[in-house]
Parts: structure tokens; C-alpha cells; sequence
């Protein structure tokens, strides 16, 4: 049985944290319980879901069935074992719990009231400040990205040029050292010599 704490609810992560199954799981679970009008959950003012004792109690049943038969046993089988084990807040008999259901005192007004206020336009401010400078780093850190590319391939074919100059410039001043050696004979042996 688990042990629950003196508190009227839990948030789903303290519930995962109390039945020791990771949350994705137990979301999950009650996504599927929901999904098929089985077990529906109370949500807090901000639409998340709580858990009572109940719902714990429904969530550690499912737990020790899929412990005990693993995945021979399907969510929607425990669904039905779950319907018909416990008294469930079904979508028959609470239909508000499917719907969100806006707050009464939550206008137009007071959403203009919220857009003008200083807080807000601040928060909004910041938000926006730190979304261009993310922005900003983003083109600038592909800018650089960009700029090293094309001077390695300025270097490479830096290196490429020169190396083609420098051979050139090698067979030439062969050529140029056997002219000059060639002028250096005598005018006779220029026109008559064999070499």
C-alpha cells in the first residue's frame, strides 16, 4: 500500500515520486485512463493534473498488475479491471473534468490589463532581447563558419598557386642557366659544336 502524505493531492510528479514509476509513465497511464473515459483526473487552476488518495490507489493497482503479468497485460485490459475495481470519476458523471473550462473572472479586460501591464511588457521585452541576441549569435557563429571555409579554401589554393609558381620558376632558371651557359662558348662552337 502506498504511503500517502497528509496532503488533500499531489502534483504527478510527486505521485511518480510516491508510486516510484517514472512520470512519463505514469502520465501515460492516465492519458490512456482518460482517453477512454475510464478514471478522469482533477486538474489545479493551471490545468495540470492532481492526484488524490483514490487516484493513487487506481495508479498503484496498475502498477502492481503490469509488475506482476509485465506486458501481457495492456493498459486498456487494466482500464476495464480499473472500471470495474474502483469507483471512478467517469466522463458520465463528471463531463466537467474533459473540457477546459475558463476561468469566470478572466475577460478581455483583464487580458488588455495583463498586455499593458509593466511586468509583463518587461518579461516580454526580455524575452524578445534574448531570442534576437540567440538570433544574432546564430548568423554570427555561421558567419564565422562561413569565413573559416573560404579562407582554408583561399589557403589551399594559395599553397596550390604557389607551388605551381615555384616550379615554374625552377624550370625556368634551369633553362635560363643553360642559355647562359650556351652563350658562354665561343661563337664557333655555338654554330659548329655538338653538344
Amino acid at each position: 500500500m502506498v504511503e500517502w502524505p497528509e496532503l488533500e493531492y499531489v502534483t504527478l510528479g510527486d505521485a511518480a515520486e510516491i508510486l516510484k514509476v517514472p512520470a512519463p509513465t505514469l502520465r501515460g497511464w492516465a492519458d490512456k485512463l482518460e482517453e477512454l473515459g475510464v478514471h478522469m483526473l482533477q486538474r489545479n487552476h493551471r490545468k495540470e493534473r492532481i492526484f488524490t488518495k483514490q487516484d493513487l490507489e487506481i495508479f498503484e493497482f496498475i502498477k502492481q498488475q503490469k509488475d506482476l503479468y509485465g506486458r501481457k497485460t495492456t493498459t486498456v485490459d487494466l482500464a476495464m479491471m480499473v472500471k470495474n475495481r474502483f469507483e471512478c470519476r467517469s466522463v458520465e458523471l463528471h463531463p466537467e473534468l474533459t473540457e477546459y473550462q475558463p476561468r469566470p473572472d478572466f475577460t478581455p479586460a483583464t487580458a488588455k490589463a495583463i498586455l499593458e501591464h509593466e511586468g509583463f511588457q518587461q518579461l516580454m521585452n526580455a524575452m524578445v532581447n534574448a531570442a534576437a541576441e540567440k538570433a544574432v549569435e546564430t548568423v554570427r557563429e555561421e558567419m564565422e563558419e562561413e569565413r573559416r571555409k573560404f579562407w582554408d579554401e583561399y589557403q589551399r589554393q594559395r599553397a596550390e598557386d604557389t607551388d605551381f609558381l615555384l616550379n615554374k620558376i625552377k624550370e625556368n632558371k634551369e633553362l635560363y642557366q643553360e642559355i647562359i651557359r650556351l652563350q658562354k662558348r665561343p661563337l664557333w662552337k655555338r654554330l659548329f659544336g655538338k653538344e
